[in-house]
């Protein structure tokens, strides 16, 4: 990455392709357990690639704990295994010259960093969805937001200790994980394209 700029010729196409295999992964777990996908996709907004798979949700709510585990796990195993690939394409043709040479450093490099965002809680990825799952607290930090906007003001609903207290650390560790990440990621890029 830091010895030439043909990385860009296919961190696109690899970004997508990793993600694609990661929703495939989604996908194919609730086709196992008999779960309906009404939606499957990959976007491209603001040059960040992301990708979805919105299983019916009446089926989802059915599956026992250990399945909607395993079918979020599904994702992120998949696409360890498309990093798995680049290692042993870059293994074998580490000597090569050209542009493939570049392309499995890319599918190692791009395929990990593409798992950051679904791993980290802060963002809406599978860590999320998993910890939401456990805690049975659909749309948890979209509720807890609300609840500390409403919270300054007066005669708000009564909420439980328990919940009270998960809805700050929701909103003070999620806001403290975004300022880190994106902190790290502008660090990143500004060290990549001035390194000598």
């Amino acid at each position: 990455y830091v010895h030439s700029y043909r990385w860009l010729i296919w961190h696109f196409p690899v970004i997508v392709t990793s993600i694609a295999l990661h929703e495939l992964g989604h996908a194919m777990a609730c086709r196992h357990y008999g779960v309906k996908v009404n939606d499957f996709g990959i976007g491209i907004y603001l040059l960040l690639a992301t990708g979805w798979v919105r299983p019916m949700q009446k089926q989802w709510t059915q599956l026992p704990l250990n399945q909607r585990v395993i079918t979020i796990l599904a994702g992120p195993m998949v696409s360890l295994m498309y990093a798995g690939a680049g290692i042993a394409l870059w293994a074998l043709y580490r000597d090569a010259q050209g542009l493939f040479s570049s392309l499995f450093v890319v599918m190692v490099v791009a395929s990990f960093i593409s798992l950051i965002p679904t791993l980290l809680p802060i963002f809406n990825g599978d860590t999320y969805l998993a910890i939401i799952e456990c805690l049975q607290q659909p749309r948890l930090r979209q509720r807890a937001f609300n609840y500390v906007r409403r919270s300054r003001r007066a005669a708000q609903e009564p909420v439980s200790p328990q919940l009270r207290r998960l809805y700050w650390s929701t909103c003070v560790l999620t806001c403290l994980g975004w300022v880190i990440a994106w902190s790290f990621t502008a660090f990143t890029v500004i060290r990549l394209f001035n390194h000598p």
